[in-house]
């Protein structure tokens, strides 16, 4: 037969190892299944999906929030009076601010907030907050709708929902606190007194107050009053 031939078996055989070398060049390499979390191993999809249940959880608690309020928005009635400056509209000569300060014949405030009762005139808002404004004769308009700034904390800017679901909202002005950035000084106060008239329901995420500042200034009107101040 000569030394050079081969039989065929080892030919069918020569021909399995190359096909499995070549095989072996371009197989892919497996994906780790776990990742190490102090020290340990842990699954990396469980660790991904609870990243994604966080995030989803989060958008689905927004918008049950901004649902509830909006199904609100069209039911309530808006304050006649500008929460910073108090100015009421001068079309309606009815009664006195709630929170018992002196009224002042005004402008009607131009912004009316689309989650809750309160109004500001749009000069009143600087610092407060950041609103477009379009020119309609002598009248300026808001452009979208606008949430008046009791919806976050003055001073740290937090949601309720990031706040850890509570708000203390100020029923003289338009600040709102959280519980970390609440001062000493505060009043706590019933809502329906001064949300009641207006068909509001007030949401569990906010309590009703008079801020610090709310609450000094009150007092001085009570002195003042001999008593009989709000």
């Amino acid at each position: 037969w000569g030394g050079g031939l081969k039989t065929a078996k080892e030919v069918q055989r020569s021909i399995a190892d190359e096909w499995l070398s070549i095989a072996a060049g371009t197989k892919r390499q497996v994906q780790s299944r776990t990742v190490k979390v102090n020290g340990m191993d842990v699954l990396r999809w469980s660790i991904e999906e609870e990243k994604q249940a966080e995030v989803t959880q989060k958008k689905a608690s927004d918008a049950e929030a901004h649902r509830v309020e909006a199904k609100a928005a069209g039911k309530f009635r808006h304050q006649r009076w500008c929460i910073l400056c108090h100015g009421v509209d001068g079309t309606d000569q009815s009664g006195t601010c709630q929170d018992g300060a002196p009224e002042i014949e005004y402008a009607e405030p131009e912004l009316k907030c689309v989650r809750c009762p309160t109004t500001m005139h749009v000069d009143c808002t600087p610092g407060w907050s950041v609103v477009q404004v379009r020119q309609d004769g002598s009248r300026k308009q808001a452009i979208g709708g606008w949430v008046c700034p009791h919806h976050r904390c003055r001073t740290c800017w937090r949601t309720a929902h990031e706040a850890g679901g509570l708000l203390f909202r100020c029923v003289g002005c338009p600040s709102s606190l959280c519980e970390e950035c609440l001062p000493e000084g505060f009043e706590p106060v019933p809502s329906q007194r001064y949300f009641g008239h207006l068909k509001y329901a007030m949401p569990r995420s906010f309590e009703t107050i008079r801020c610090d500042n709310c609450a000094a200034l009150a007092a001085k009107r009570e002195w003042r009053g001999g008593g009989q101040g709000g």
